[in-house]
């Protein structure tokens, strides 16, 4: 593969990564503005944990694109195209949770309040 080649298909990577990862965290912003999922006191709880779902769906390939992506540098060590996704996976996984919970968070109090 061309080294031209190899960098737009990590370009359309992030794209798509940066592109899964926003449209995650809008659809937690959604179920939150769905229903108060943690007591369940107001709002459609069924529908806000399918909208959820689907968030972490999103979530999910936004985090195994980042990996790709990471993992087709060209100059890296066997070792290193090992590592550098599983760590990419598992900051990812944990940031893109946290964040998550604060946009539904913000979508709870901005529509319910």
């Amino acid at each position: 593969m061309s080294p031209r080649l190899g960098n737009v298909m990590r370009a359309i990577l992030a794209l798509g990564a940066f592109a899964s990862a926003v449209a995650s965290m809008y659809f937690m912003y959604q179920a939150g503005c769905t229903a108060e999922l943690k007591t369940g006191v107001s709002g459609d709880t069924q529908r806000a944990m399918e909208i959820e779902g689907d968030g972490m769906l999103l979530a999910w390939l936004a985090i195994l694109l980042s990996a790709v992506m990471v993992g087709s540098w060209p100059k890296l060590v066997f070792s290193q195209r090992i590592a550098l996704p599983i760590f990419t996976v598992i900051v990812g996984a944990i940031g893109l949770t946290l964040l998550g919970l604060n946009f539904e968070t913000r979508g709870v109090q901005n529509c319910l309040a």
